[in-house]
């Protein structure tokens, strides 16, 4: 893990890491669980101690991880971006719920060149939606926030704090409810539900 991230960052990329490494174990420990219990069904008695491991089994792959405290306040995006990025940005306000002091943490050392705010109004059974267009990212960056491995996760985090910071930016969104997704190469547009009516 890059060393000058801030300790709030780096736990970020844990706490990501560790949901990486639950879903991957899910997959796994699923289809183990599934052979030995096709296997229990022949009506010999099962062979000693494997009641005891299907169990074990069945709580690993109904465990959460554990629960981490990311208060959210209402805040204006476009301002936090303007403010913490330097960049110009004429338009309205758009109030999101999101962990403030993270984002403008992501956003310092992420340095987009660009950056956009848009708004999607809500439908019927949908919720309206802000989204953050970044532009002049790190390209590997983008990749892992997208698309999270260990893997990528640790070549990425291994170039830069740019890099992984912008990998902090998945977890900051998903907490939320929002999402993330890249149109181009450099590029990340981060979903946020809107906090309610722009001023």
């Amino acid at each position: 893990m890059t060393a000058s991230l801030p300790s709030a960052l780096q736990l970020l990329l844990v706490e990501l890491e560790h949901r990486l490494l639950l879903h991957d174990l899910r997959g796994s420990l699923g289809t183990a669980l599934g052979w030995a219990e096709l296997s229990a069904l022949d009506g010999k008695p099962p062979v000693e101690g494997l009641s005891e491991a299907l169990e074990a089994m069945r709580a690993l792959l109904m465990a959460e991880p554990p629960a981490t405290n990311h208060e959210a306040a209402l805040c204006d995006l476009a301002a936090l971006v303007r403010e913490t990025t330097g960049l110009p940005y004429e338009g309205p306000e758009f109030p999101v719920w999101c962990h403030e002091e993270l984002l403008r943490s992501c956003l310092s050392l992420v340095r987009p060149t660009q950056f956009s705010v848009k708004e999607k109004l809500p439908t019927e059974g949908a919720q309206g939606m802000i989204y953050l267009h970044l532009q002049g990212l790190e390209a590997r960056g983008v990749e892992a926030a997208c698309q999270p491995t260990r893997q990528g996760i640790l070549e990425a985090t291994s170039l830069s704090a740019r890099a992984a910071a912008t990998i902090c930016l998945r977890p900051l969104v998903w907490w939320n409810g929002g999402g993330v997704s890249s149109p181009s190469m450099g590029e990340l547009v981060l979903g946020f539900p809107g906090g309610g009516n722009n001023k």
